[in-house]
């Protein structure tokens, strides 16, 4: 008895051991980007983590951040330093999803159907002009930079069009990607063969039961 107890626990655990993680999915950047070190007046280090000299991605030419398969985005709101009027928007000529006039340290979740470039895009709204992602030129102004902090997670910075500074503090975001809606708790998959197994456990108390009353 005691061996057949130990064969289905061998079993229940091979079974449960089949289960597997979900697919990870990942953001990198794709095209031109060169090193560059924030200076001395970047001004977001308690929101971002971020410090001076923290060395961080300037966008190129045709440079941004790249999703590699479809998959979901949480974009955080993570603060700004700016006189101008500046937006984040998310699909080009999307919807506003912060602005930093009235955002508050909230999170917005979106689906992005293909892999390839997020499609965000920074507005200065002040002066009218936009860049987005995969869009940046080798002006520092109305550009963008990046800070890898895991392969699902990375910081956007902006820097609008004011000249004064190159410090990209203007506007913060996190993006994060996920393989599934980071909102709806993820199921927990049951085996195929767990009622095979269940009724395999039934069977042997049955047996059990009946040997102790022919005793």
């Amino acid at each position: 008895m005691k061996r057949t107890f130990a064969a289905l626990a061998v079993c229940a655990g091979a079974l449960f051991g089949t289960v597997s993680a979900a697919q990870a999915i990942t953001l990198s950047i794709a095209g031109t980007a060169t090193n560059y070190a924030l200076p001395s007046d970047f001004s977001l280090s308690a929101e971002t983590g971020l410090a001076t000299g923290t060395t961080v991605k300037k966008l190129g030419t045709g440079g941004g951040l790249s999703l590699d398969t479809a998959g979901w985005l949480q974009f955080s709101y993570l603060g700004s330093e700016a006189s101008n009027h500046n937006e984040f928007k998310f699909s080009v000529g999307g919807t506003t999803i912060f602005d930093n006039t009235s955002a508050t340290n909230a999170a917005v979740v979106a689906y992005q159907a293909a892999g390839g470039l997020l499609s965000f895009l920074f507005k200065d709204a002040t002066v009218g002009s936009s860049v987005a992602n995969g869009g940046s030129g080798s002006s520092f102004l109305n550009s963008i930079a990046l800070f890898r902090e895991t392969a699902t997670s990375w910081i956007i910075l902006f820097n609008d069009t004011c000249d004064c500074d190159k410090d990209y503090d203007d506007l913060a975001v996190r993006v994060q990607a996920f393989d599934r809606d980071p909102g709806i708790p993820a199921a927990v998959p049951v085996p195929g063969a767990l009622p095979l197994l269940a009724s395999g456990l039934v069977g042997v108390g049955l047996l059990a039961r009946k040997r102790r009353k022919a005793a």
